[in-house]
């Protein structure tokens, strides 16, 4: 992935760790060609979420039985049902899910800066990030949305 960097003056470059999750959501945009929303942390991490999936609230994410904390405390991670985090799955489902449906299918990755906006042009491809450290870097987003 291509990242262009712009450092505006007298500016620090804030250097993070890389995250597997992000913080706390500062920008979002949607690339509708391909129904793929792109959010962007505060901890400097983007991420690609594929929403071209239905999601149900208070029931196995898995197989749509109702469950409830005390019923169930299994947790796993469906990323084809759009969960690339742990969600509640009912014991059964738990038992059923294979490592193939575990595999993620979102893309994460490490800004090293504190995202506060964000813009995606789809015809080109680009993500243009800023940040609370002043840096402004172009992302070429081909190679992870398409």
């Amino acid at each position: 992935m291509l990242v262009v960097v712009i450092v505006l003056p007298s500016s620090p470059v804030y250097r993070g760790d890389c995250h597997l999750k992000i913080d706390k959501v500062q920008a979002l945009s949607y690339a509708q060609h391909t129904r793929q929303l792109i959010s962007c942390g505060g901890d400097g991490g983007i991420v690609v979420w594929n929403m071209d999936v239905e999601r149900q609230e208070h029931h196995c994410r898995k197989c749509g039985k109702a469950v409830c904390g005390k019923c169930s405390s299994k947790r796993s991670p469906i990323p084809l049902m759009g969960f690339e985090f742990e969600v509640r799955v009912c014991d059964s489902c738990h038992e059923a899910i294979t490592d193939e449906e575990r595999a993620p299918t979102a893309t994460f990755h490490d800004s090293k800066h504190n995202i506060v906006h964000v813009h995606f042009d789809a015809t080109r491809g680009w993500l243009l990030t800023s940040g609370t450290d002043k840096v402004i870097k172009l992302w070429d987003m081909t190679p992870v949305v398409s």
